[in-house]
């Protein structure tokens, strides 16, 4: 019982700092991405 609890938590904690970081990521491969096609383009 109290692992499954923990379990839980450290899922939802994970998940919370993927998506922060996945946002921080985002803005830098959009910007990549738009200077790749640029230079083959």
């Amino acid at each position: 019982m109290k692992s499954a609890a923990a379990k839980i938590i450290v899922v939802t904690w994970i998940s919370e700092k993927h998506h922060v970081i996945r946002n921080r990521i985002k803005p830098l491969l959009t910007i990549h991405s738009m200077r790749v096609s640029k230079e083959l383009g």
